[in-house]
């Protein structure tokens, strides 16, 4: 059970599979429901930055967007979305 590959093929598109997998010495499907729950917790909080990033636009609040912007950068990277913490970095 633990050799086969849980993991969708697109994924390897945004995330770094490798060290998902290496996370905690999980067996491949341990590693992937971990992965499934890291990811609902990003998302929650992704949506409330974004809604942040865009309430400081239309503010003009530049202060606000650099440190949302900031957090989910970091964010994305903590769960190995190496290029979207790249896109927010930019």
């Amino acid at each position: 059970m633990g050799d086969r590959n849980v993991w969708p093929e697109n994924l390897a598109e945004c995330f770094d599979l490798k060290s998902l997998r290496n996370l905690g010495g999980f067996d491949e499907e341990e590693a992937y429901e971990f992965f499934q729950e890291l990811t609902e917790a990003y998302l929650y909080d992704a949506a409330t930055r974004i809604q942040n990033i865009h309430e400081a636009l239309l503010s003009s609040s530049f202060e606000k967007i650099a440190d949302e912007g900031h957090s989910l950068k970091g964010a994305s990277r903590n769960i190995y979305a190496r290029n979207l913490g790249d896109a927010c970095e930019a």
